[in-house]
């Protein structure tokens, strides 16, 4: 019964999660754009940032991939005790290696989109973004002391 509600509570954490990744890079992505529209990143340059629609089209597929995908391969397995450090593991390279692939294919296909329209720089700062948000989920998602099923420090005997 217990790793029942657990695997509930851990399903119900991983799905808040995800919702709020999600809203987290949407946000992000929106402020990117009118930032763009504004002309902030070409430091005022009437031109505005090329292909901009390209760029952020990639940059928020490639992100919300990699922070979603990653923070519910890490919750598939955390209700599961022997397997929440694969899954984290699992969670955590998804997360870091989507990106950096990412980088390297669009260096190798289209280098223009890469350096001169700013989808490295916008990668970048979409993932540092995504990192805080992911980090401080894990921070405030996880249980308690006083309510850790992993050790109960009630129990012990002190000799």
């Amino acid at each position: 019964m217990t790793d029942a509600i657990n695997h509930q509570h851990s399903v119900r954490q991983s799905l808040i999660g995800a919702v709020i990744l999600t809203s987290v890079l949407g946000i992000s992505c929106g402020l990117a754009a009118t930032a763009a529209s504004n002309n902030f990143f070409t430091g005022g340059k009437p031109d505005g940032w090329p292909r901009f629609s390209e760029v952020l089209f990639f940059c928020s597929t490639t992100m919300f991939a990699s922070s979603v995908g990653g923070w519910l391969t890490a919750g598939l397995f955390s209700g599961v005790y022997s397997a929440s450090v694969a899954g984290t593991v699992a969670g955590m390279l998804l997360r870091l290696f989507l990106p950096l692939g990412a980088l390297a294919w669009l260096g190798s296909v289209d280098p223009a989109l890469l350096n001169e329209c700013g989808a490295g720089r916008l990668l970048v700062l979409l993932y540092m973004v995504m990192l805080l948000t992911y980090t401080l989920l894990h921070v405030r998602m996880h249980p308690s002391r006083s309510d850790s099923h992993f050790y109960d420090h009630t129990n012990t005997r002190r000799s």
